[in-house]
């Protein structure tokens, strides 16, 4: 008996043993071990396990009735059968459900009985042909085994394959450069994503290698050459789509902002030859984007996706579908030698999605250092992150909190609107706690008779230096529709006391009716509701411009300069200066009772955190909050959860 038929009946010896013994869980690994070794020859793997099961013990069996005549002839021995638990069916072998693996008897094969099958399969796209001599160790330097090999149409559609792949890694440093380079993109999950990409496609099956030898070439050689290779293919074909649509959105943007793929823009006073040249110029970077995403999608494709741009150029030159297809043939014809299914190759190379680390960066520490993407660096810029967004939230806070020479301000204004305006006697406190809506109405008639004017774009008198002025601060339309609510919400509050007269909600109450606990006062929470949200609004935008005067603010001797009221427009720029800021206010041009409780104050203080325009702010923000309207609330739910997560970040947490 020759090798190669001594090495035949080994195999069929070994996998009808895996059949039909009892093989425990150590013994299938022992068995897995024994087929992966290449480093072993096919005669020792299968005497290794013949060994190895020849002390296992065998499977029950049971007998079948002899049957009269087979063909003609008398059976005279009994075959063997599965034993049945169920008289009249066969019993399946049970999956392993212990958790070890199967041995792998659907792995790659060496024998030669499926050969002529998968040649006659792929014979049109005349990819593969039969070879029968192989290099050996011997006097002749070759022997005889018959399996099949790549041919050069097979080679050439690897080397298209191959030019895809280096048209996408031309751009990938860019990509990754500008990944580092950006402010606004805190996750690695992308960054490392393209780096195993890269990793991944830098590896160029039979690329190196010439026709010469891949001829000689056996099923083992071809696993090598191609494992690694269709590991990737699957590994990334399985990320979760939304996973890769993000990553694909954002390679697109990031292809958009590259130097040669920036689009001209075409102006209004180009002529017709410069809007040509550049829409042509446009239209070409586009294409070359769509292009690139084309082959990008083509290797992190999910398994039938027929419409990436290496499917369209396989079925349109080979009539093949897709790469999954190409690959899965390869498989069959060089390295399985017979067919199989997507679970035999999944559990043959133990194929996994492609992992990437969510927190670290797959760079180097001093490249990430570098760009400020390094854990140091990016707590800094996290905690800095933090503060800047802290900043509006804070002030809201201090806003809300802050008071009037030691007097709370919506307090004293009630006090003041009634004494002075009203002239009626009433206890501030007492009101508030019984008779909410009554201390609500105080709060919004002294911000119409003392602070409406200086936003209603009403002639102002200052003081700076020795010169007396006159002025806006704001012009007629700029508060225009907020104030217009203001007298929405002074009618509401007349018309619900005319219609409620003896109806008085404690300060409690109206806390419990804004947090949905009191069903049957939806009129009034309507009621505080609008009063909230009116002060809140104009709040915010006087909140704006002040950031925007503190962002903008010239040298002091430069403040003279600013004195023209603020428009509209104001709220569309980056920055303006607060006009008077550095004045003193002196009144209303017509008289006002209760314009002393301003008069003599900075419009703005040096230090900018006090002054009419603090007193404005402070007045809306705490006006909002009596009323509890919900944005505020959320506003002041937010510092605190930004305040939290300050504090972990320090603390290392």
């Amino acid at each position: 008996m020759n090798s190669e038929d001594r090495r035949k009946a080994l195999e069929r010896q070994a996998r009808s043993m895996m059949v039909s013994r009892e093989i425990t869980p150590e013994d299938r690994e022992k068995i897995n071990s024994f087929m992966k070794n290449q480093d072993i020859t096919p005669e020792e793997r299968f005497s290794s396990i013949i060994r190895l099961l020849e002390q296992a013990p065998e499977k029950e069996m049971e007998e079948i009735p002899d049957l009269d005549t087979v063909s003609g002839k008398t059976r005279t021995a009994p075959r063997p059968a599965v034993k049945s638990t169920v008289k009249g069916t066969v019993r399946r072998i049970p999956l392993n459900t212990a958790g070890a693996r199967t041995p792998d008897i659907n792995g790659p094969t060496e024998t030669k009985l499926y050969i002529n099958d998968i040649y006659s399969k792929y014979k049109k796209f005349k990819l593969f042909k039969k070879r029968y001599l192989v290099e050996r160790n011997n006097s002749f330097g070759f022997g005889f085994r018959k399996r099949l090999i790549p041919t050069k149409k097979f080679l050439g559609i690897m080397s298209s394959i191959h030019w895809y792949q280096e048209k996408i890694l031309m751009r990938v440093p860019s990509l990754l450069e500008a990944i580092l380079k950006s402010d606004f993109i805190d996750s690695p999950v992308e960054f490392n994503y393209l780096r195993a990409l890269r990793r991944w496609l830098l590896d160029m099956p039979f690329n190196a290698l010439n026709y010469d030898r891949i001829k000689w070439m056996e099923q083992w050689g071809f696993e090598r050459e191609l494992k690694s290779y269709v590991i990737n293919f699957h590994s990334f074909s399985r990320i979760d789509v939304k996973e890769r649509d993000r990553f694909f959105l954002l390679i697109e943007n990031l292809l958009r902002q590259e130097p040669d793929l920036l689009k001209e823009e075409v102006l209004e006073s180009d002529d017709r030859a410069a809007v040509s040249r550049k829409e042509r110029s446009n239209h070409s970077k586009e294409l070359q984007i769509y292009e690139y995403m084309g082959m990008l999608r083509s290797f992190m494709t999910v398994p039938g996706e027929v419409d990436s741009l290496i499917a369209q150029d396989l079925g349109k030159k080979y009539g093949i579908f897709t790469l999954y297809d190409f690959l899965n043939m390869a498989m069959e014809a060089l390295v399985f030698q017979r067919p199989f299914t997507q679970h035999e190759i999944n559990s043959y190379f133990e194929i996994t999605t492609i992992a990437v680390s969510t927190e670290r960066w797959d760079y180097s520490e001093d490249k990430l250092k570098e760009y400020g993407k390094d854990p140091d660096s990016k707590k800094k810029k996290r905690i800095s992150r933090i503060k800047d967004e802290l900043k509006w939230y804070e002030a809201i806070y201090q806003m809300i909190n802050i008071d009037d020479n030691g007097q709370n301000i919506l307090k004293r204004s009630a006090d003041d609107q009634w004494k002075i305006m009203d002239r009626v006697n009433r206890d501030t406190s007492d009101m508030l706690e019984k008779n909410f809506i009554i201390y609500v109405e105080a709060v919004v008639n002294y911000f119409r008779n003392l602070l409406r004017p200086a936003l209603n774009g009403e002639t102002m008198h200052f003081t700076c230096g020795r010169d007396i002025l006159e002025g806006r601060i704001f012009s007629h339309s700029f508060f225009e529709s907020e104030l217009k609510e203001i007298e929405v919400v002074y009618a509401l509050i007349y018309q619900f006391r005319n219609n409620n007269p003896t109806l008085k909600i404690t300060l409690q109450e109206s806390e419990s009716i804004m947090k949905h606990r009191i069903s049957s006062m939806t009129h009034v929470e309507k009621l505080l509701f609008k009063t909230g949200e009116t002060f809140y609004n104009i709040g915010k935008k006087l909140h704006e411009v002040y950031e925007g005067h503190v962002a903008f603010c010239p040298e002091p001797e430069k403040l003279s300069e600013y004195r023209v009221p603020l428009s509209k427009s104001f709220g569309d720029e980056t920055g303006g200066v607060i006009p008077f800021c550095d004045c003193t206010f002196n009144g209303y041009e017509e008289d006002n009772r209760l314009v002393s409780r301003l008069e003599g104050r900075r419009i703005l203080t040096d230090s900018m955190r006090g002054g009419v325009i603090i007193f404005l702010i402070a007045y809306c923000y705490q006006a909002s909050a009596l009323c509890y309207y919900p944005a505020i609330v959320e506003d002041l739910s937010k510092r605190d959860k930004l305040r939290r997560e300050l504090q972990a970040i320090k603390e290392g947490r």
